[in-house]
């Protein structure tokens, strides 16, 4: 529901109806007051929730009425999405998405999406949101307001996000949109794989050096860097890199 209330704030101000379609295993909750109140007063008159389910031959549609005036946003829910056909969304979608993996992240990046990254509370998933929107040239503040949407996720026992959270993460979309940050990002790669590849590794480096192992891997990129022309130093990094421990904290 988060992406969905996000949305409505980058709408705001829109005639047109949206839709909003999240591949998830449970359907959109009803709305409680909270929700309703917020989205009358961002110009969204009814909420029409579809369930499309591989259980069901027909969906499910429900239809709230928020107690405002203005346009109907549309939340489709569907359990399972083939690849073939999360990719045709994903590129005809509208240019913000929301993701929560690097794969679909990559394949979002290549269609020139700009993108809500959605941390599942892992450290690694974490340090993958840091480095894509680093990575993107993102401005601090714009990270820091995106990433306050999954605060309830990163960090357990905390208070979720609301509106005034959703508006500060629907205007940092609208900052990276404008200025292209994901847009040029992705165009430092040539395909979804090696870009899926280039942000995985600069991730997974990322959360090396939040560890102890970061003063030796930094000086083994030192020496890659001075001996670059040789062969034997590509082979001892990644030898050095074949060498760490597992389950290092």
């Amino acid at each position: 529901m988060w992406f969905a209330l996000t949305v409505a704030e980058v709408e705001n101000g829109n005639d047109n109806d949206v839709h909003v379609v999240p591949s998830s295993p449970t359907q959109m909750p009803e709305l409680d007051a909270t929700v309703k109140r917020d989205l009358a007063g961002l110009g969204v008159a009814k909420v029409r929730l579809v369930e499309v389910s591989a259980r069901k031959q027909t969906p499910t549609v429900t239809v709230q009425d928020t107690g405002g005036a203005g346009k109907t946003m549309h939340w489709i829910t569907t359990d399972r999405v083939p690849h073939d056909d999360m990719l045709t969304l994903i590129k005809a979608s509208e240019p913000i998405v929301m993701t929560t993996g690097n794969q679909s992240t990559s394949e979002a990046l290549s269609a020139g999406k700009t993108i809500m990254y959605e941390s599942i509370g892992m450290e690694q998933s974490k340090a993958f949101r840091q480095s894509l929107y680093a990575g993107a040239g993102v401005k601090p503040p714009d990270i820091e307001s995106i990433a306050a949407v999954s605060r309830d996720y990163d960090q357990r026992g905390t208070r979720g996000p609301g509106q005034p959270e959703f508006k500060a993460a629907a205007a940092a979309l609208q900052n990276m949109q404008q200025e292209d940050r994901m847009g040029a990002f992705s165009g430092r790669a040539p395909a979804t794989k090696d870009l899926g590849r280039r942000i995985g590794g600069q991730h997974l480096r990322d959360f090396l050096m939040m560890t102890g192992l970061a003063s030796e891997l930094q000086r083994k990129e030192e020496q890659l860097r001075s001996d670059y022309r040789k062969a034997d130093a590509y082979k001892g990094f990644v030898d050095h890199l074949l060498g760490l421990p597992a389950g290092e904290e």
